[in-house]
């Protein structure tokens, strides 16, 4: 089901779940910030779901946002689902009032969920009908699905960046970013997922963004400066004017991801600053810390203030909710056994 596209062979369940299973020994999927988890713990309280029912994490990976779901919905079953099953034992070890299983051994049906989560999960999916199907199966008539996913809509800083460079958006992967994880398989826009949700019975609710443009600087600024500087490529510019943007914007994010390894440098030494000689290299550091922590504040908080105003502009990221039909549509199966 889950692709690792950077091995081709990965198409079909068996390969997918060794592919992920060998990514969930290290931390791959582990380190979500904070605020960011408090963002997606705030929206889903936002959607006045009830008191209690159940909900499902699926593709809940080592259980961080099963977690958000918990905060979020302190009196509801949460149950989360993944292929992994090193990341279902990691998930279990960390979160015990939570139920995690394995994907391909959960009868789907069984789980009557009143609330389906995914986070980044749809474009690591290679067959959408397949995951759909499986949603459709879990839910009950009229349960609300939500999915935070890469957002291919145009707006957003990435997309503009993308298209300014050869081969950036690409039509015959999805439309995928050049730059994106290998596990990707596309970038969905709104208007797409809502077409391969309706054939199995499910209307779009609402859609939300974010990272659309100090986002997308922060989530930038925290990647090593070499990738960052790799997010705007001149010498692959579509135009001139394009040249002279990318060049422009080559040197911000070389700025601002190096002043986010110099915060991070520094709080790595005041939180280690043992003896004459930590506390001097502390001291000796102060000047770039203060430059990488004053800059990365101020673009988090723009950025916060951006989630909260903007609303309704496009960015990179996508908050989309569905909500499934009120009586559940036959399945081809169910028709053909009824017909016999």
């Amino acid at each position: 089901m889950y692709s690792g596209c950077d091995a081709e062979q990965l198409q079909d369940d068996r390969q997918a779940q060794d592919y992920y299973d060998d990514r969930y020994t290290g931390e791959y999927m582990q380190d979500w910030p904070v605020q960011k988890q408090r963002r997606v713990e705030a929206v889903i309280r936002g959607l006045n779901l009830g008191e209690s029912g159940v909900a499902v994490d699926l593709g809940c990976g080592v259980g961080v946002f099963s977690r958000v779901l918990k905060n979020a919905l302190p009196a509801w079953r949460v149950i989360g689902l993944e292929i992994s099953p090193n990341a279902v034992a990691a998930a279990q070890a960390k979160h015990h009032d939570i139920e995690f299983k394995l994907l391909g051994e959960t009868p789907l049906e069984s789980l009557n969920a009143d609330f389906v989560f995914t986070h980044h999960v749809l474009e690591h999916v290679i067959d959408l009908d397949d995951i759909w199907q499986q949603i459709q199966a879990m839910t009950r008539p009229g349960a609300r699905v939500m999915h935070i996913l890469p957002c291919g809509d145009a707006g957003s800083f990435e997309h503009r960046l993308s298209r300014q460079q050869r081969g950036g958006i690409d039509a015959e992967q999805g439309n995928r970013f050049f730059y994106e994880d290998p596990g990707h398989v596309r970038r969905l826009t709104w208007q797409g997922l809502c077409d391969a949700a309706e054939g199995f019975g499910f209307k779009p609710d609402r859609v939300r963004y974010a990272n659309q443009f100090w986002g997308g600087l922060a989530w930038i600024s925290q990647i090593a400066p070499k990738k960052a500087k790799a997010m705007a490529q001149p010498g692959q510019a579509t135009s001139a004017k394009s040249r002279v943007e990318l060049s422009l914007w080559r040197v911000v994010l070389d700025v601002i991801s190096t002043a986010n390894r110099w915060k991070n440098i520094w709080q790595w030494r005041r939180e280690n600053a043992a003896g004459l000689k930590g506390k001097a290299r502390l001291l000796f550091g102060l000047p770039t810390g203060f430059v990488g922590l004053s800059l990365c504040a101020m673009i988090d908080r723009l950025a916060e203030r951006e989630w909260h105003r903007d609303q309704n502009m496009t960015g990179s990221e996508m908050y989309a909710l569905l909500r499934a039909a009120e009586t559940k549509p036959q399945t081809l199966d169910q028709h053909d056994r009824q017909a016999a």
